[in-house]
């Protein structure tokens, strides 16, 4: 008992140090930067709207009963979120910290799970190598902090479904097949980006049983599936997906995105490569893809710590080391996963948060690492060089004092090996934290930038303070965060039209809305505009007989103008 009891301290120690480091580093300074447009139109608003009593707005119109709760916040995107946020929001109101703390909690829940999965596979001292890296690396904590936008929970379920594959190749049966299924399912669900990873891992399955091909004994890796774990495993991917199954039946609102994206898609195939391989080093580093932040950092061991990870894995699959194909395999899960990244169209373009899902793959590789670096033999493998050493030796010399000469050699090289890993790991470590502090230390001074300002809680303030007036957005980015957290006691007027140029529909929807009393049309400061709308507004407002005048400039923390508040008269 009193064993029992020690090694649940330990466990707990483990796992716990590296959770609080996580939350005090991405839970401080929470409010920054500024609530993004995402985070309030897929999470937010309809997670508030579901603690209410009223209707919810779903995506497309289609939701499920008279209330419609959403099945999709996007076309490729579930609402899982929405569920999770509801519970935090009818506790703490319609906040950003009822946003951003769920957020952090379902990464603690990926943190955990990899540290399940990588204690199954390698044991605990690689658990905890990769899940202290991951708790400190910056793109995961940055991420963490407005996870909705960057669809975190996929993160989780990457994890979650190597797991559940791991113990269903080892243990079999079809409730673990079922299980996998359904994870595999749900993170598609979550986010259609997931079946980067579970092509990935079919892709993985595929390459290490190509000896298959030419040694049809040999017995296949992991193990070889029944035909009833098969079809359970079926059943539970379709059960996962089924919401967004049910949405297209409906909508058919993922396939015409899907469309939309190949027809829009004009990169060379060439020119995407080497930029999602820039983007690749920028996450991994933590680099300029955080300039929203209010400057830019790196932590550039991390490329050196991959580098050499993906070169051991190599050299140790190719030289037949036991346990060496279980990180093999997580090594061309990884790479496989991002090689579909270029051939992979969105619409909207693709982003270095898109390749947040494969984040705790790489710093388990380099965890992985460490730790077999940490457990290798260095003494018997200097031993048996020493060995080869001593038969060049002069045979008159006393071969005993040689071998204990040899062995004292043995004790600091072997010293000098694992010194310089700790080291090495530590440098990564506190470098990490450096980045960190580096992040929040210019966030506090910018407190975000462009569509990521702190300017969007001004904005929300100086529209309060006109009651009864009629807002309307002339641009994109800030409608869905004023009415979360209004509580919708403002709920703009979107009129700019989701078109790169001026729609035929935009002069009538502004003539509708010109003799209102009291509107106040709010736009995006030049720099700041997604949807340029602010000429063909004036142009609309003069042919009508009405000026438009600036009444309020709102700026961000730096006083930099984002928002600007135009009011018309008639001339």
């Amino acid at each position: 008992m009193t064993d029992l009891r020690v090694g649940m301290r330990n466990l707990t120690l483990t796992v716990l140090a590296p959770l609080i480091v996580f939350t005090l580093l991405s839970g401080y300074q929470l409010e920054l930067p500024g609530l993004h447009n995402d985070e309030a139109q897929e999470g937010g608003l309809p997670a508030m709207q579901l603690v209410g009593s009223g209707p919810v707005t779903a995506f497309r119109d289609v939701g499920l009963g008279p209330r419609q709760y959403p099945l999709m916040v996007q076309d490729y995107i579930g609402a899982i979120n929405v569920y999770l946020l509801a519970p935090l929001v009818g506790v703490l109101g319609p906040s950003v910290a009822s946003v951003r703390i769920t957020s952090i909690l379902v990464s603690i829940a990926t943190l955990i799970t990899t540290f399940g999965f990588a204690t199954a596979v390698w044991g605990k001292r690689a658990a905890f190598f990769a899940v202290g890296l991951l708790a400190i690396n910056p793109s995961f904590v940055f991420w963490s902090r407005q996870g909705i936008l960057i669809a975190s929970l996929t993160l989780t379920m990457t994890v979650a479904l190597m797991w559940v594959g791991f113990h269903w190749s080892i243990r079999g049966g079809r409730r673990w097949a079922l299980l996998a299924g359904f994870v595999a399912g749900l993170g598609i669900y979550s986010k259609l980006l997931f079946l980067w990873v579970i092509l990935g891992m079919v892709g993985t399955i595929a390459i290490l049983n190509l000896p298959l091909l030419w040694h049809p004994g040999v017995s296949v890796w992991p193990r070889r599936p029944t035909v009833q774990e098969g079809s359970a495993a079926l059943i539970g991917l379709i059960v996962g997906v089924m919401p967004m199954l049910a949405y297209n039946f409906v909508s058919g609102g993922t396939i015409m995105a899907g469309r939309v994206a190949v027809l829009g898609s004009e990169k060379i195939l060439l020119e995407n490569i080497a930029g999602r391989l820039d983007h690749l080093r920028a996450v991994i580093t933590g680099r300029e893809h955080f300039w929203y932040l209010g400057g830019s950092a790196a932590n550039m061991l991390w490329e050196w710590a991959f580098a050499v990870s993906v070169l051991v894995t190599l050299a140790r699959a190719s030289l037949g080391r036991p346990g060496s194909r279980r990180t093999l395999a997580l090594l061309l899960t990884l790479f496989l996963g991002l090689l579909q990244v270029p051939f992979t169209p969105t619409a909207s373009g693709m982003f270095p948060h898109h390749l947040a899902l494969f984040s705790p793959l790489w710093v388990m590789l380099v965890a992985v690492t460490f730790s077999s670096g940490l457990s290798l033999d260095w003494r018997g493998i200097w031993r048996n060089l020493d060995r080869n050493a001593v038969t060049t030796v002069d045979v008159m010399t006393n071969r005993r004092q040689q071998y204990l000469h040899f062995d004292s050699a043995n004790s600091f090289i072997v010293g000098i090996g694992k010194a310089s890993l700790i080291i090495g790991l530590l440098a990564l470590a506190v470098r990490d934290v450096q980045v960190n502090l580096f992040y929040h230390s210019v966030l506090r001074r910018s407190g975000g930038e462009g569509q990521y300002s702190d300017a969007i809680y001004h904005l929300v303030d100086a529209l309060e303070s006109r009651p009864r007036s009629t807002v309307v957005a002339l641009d994109w980015g800030f409608a869905p965060q004023v009415r979360y957290l209004t509580e919708e006691r403002i709920i703009p007027h979107e009129i700019f039209g989701y078109t790169r140029e001026v729609d035929q529909g935009f002069a009538p929807r502004v003539e509708q809305l010109l003799a209102v009393p009291d509107a106040v049309f709010v736009a995006h400061f030049p720099n700041e505009t997604f949807f340029p709308r602010r000429k063909a507004f004036e142009n609309v407002a003069a042919a009508n007989g009405f000026g438009v005048e600036v009444q309020e400039i709102v700026a961000g923390r730096t006083g930099a103008p984002i928002f600007e508040l135009l009011v018309v008269t008639r001339n």
